[in-house]
């Protein structure tokens, strides 16, 4: 539908079916990408863009849609602005269904490029998002994974590139 789509596939039994488009109203002109479901299969949480291309992202917003009981989702709408600073990507739903974790080189404090910040869905409501301090680095830290109890922390970074001055 526009750049870069979500497409679904269902694994039966030893393959995976076709990838079907999800079209309206997952996708847009724009661009969608990085979907995270929830353990219980009711949120999926995924990252809209302006801009994108095979390397990099921005101006992303995080959206979340909501399973209806008849298995179609809600429209999706943008997580709260305290979330959504102008380039939030890459969300990842923890298996508690209630812990997003999420990258962005525009909130605060920031160590350099992107990080990664924890927010938590609380009866409806957002916190604040805090900077996961003991994983980000001077580099891009975007994709992030975490084993199903939580105890550790799978993540991707991209370390700038250093200059060297050959004489």
């Amino acid at each position: 539908m526009g750049g870069f789509d979500l497409y679904t596939s269902n694994f039966t039994g030893l393959i995976w079916t076709n990838p079907v488009n999800m079209l309206l109203p997952a996708n847009s002109k724009s661009n969608e990408a990085c979907p995270s479901i929830s353990l219980d299969n009711t949120m999926m949480f995924y990252m809209r863009c302006n801009k994108m291309d095979e390397t990099k992202a921005d101006e992303c917003k995080i959206l979340m849609m909501i399973r209806k009981s008849n298995g179609q989702g809600d429209a999706p709408v943008e997580l709260p602005a305290s979330i959504n600073s102008g380039n939030s990507q890459a969300p990842r739903m923890m298996a508690d269904g209630e812990t997003l974790i999420f990258s962005s080189n525009k909130l605060q404090p920031n160590k350099g490029g992107m990080d990664l910040y924890m927010s938590k869905l609380n009866n409806g409501q957002w916190s604040a998002p805090q900077p996961l301090d003991f994983a980000n680095t001077t580099g891009d830290d975007v994709f992030v994974s975490a084993t199903s109890i939580g105890r550790y922390l799978l993540k991707d970074t991209v370390l700038p590139m250093m200059k060297i001055n050959m004489m």
